[in-house]
């Protein structure tokens, strides 16, 4: 979870990057993991390319069936949404 570079300031109980996420306890409004909602908008590997590492986990973090209700409503309204990624997208 080090490696994220949003780990410092990132309060998301659900890290793509933990190994034992599955066991971590989520209640409704918890925020949800910046490249878990990015990775779900079009673009996404293009836009970060250093972070492919993450953007793979989060993809299987988010299909897993397990995974919170909640978590995956925010991630597919997320994909409605502009990016927040600083790296600009395709032309």
């Amino acid at each position: 979870m080090q490696e994220c570079p949003k780990f410092i300031g990132c309060s998301a109980p659900i890290c793509p990057l933990d190994p034992d996420w599955k066991l971590r306890v989520v209640e409704n409004g918890d925020r949800v993991c910046f490249f878990m909602r990015e990775n779900a908008k079009p673009g996404a590997a293009e836009r970060c390319p250093s972070e492919t590492d993450i953007l793979k986990a989060a993809d299987i973090v988010t299909r897993d069936e397990s995974l919170a209700g909640f978590i995956r409503r925010r991630v597919q309204r997320a994909s409605l949404t502009p990016t927040k990624s600083r790296v600009p997208g395709p032309i």
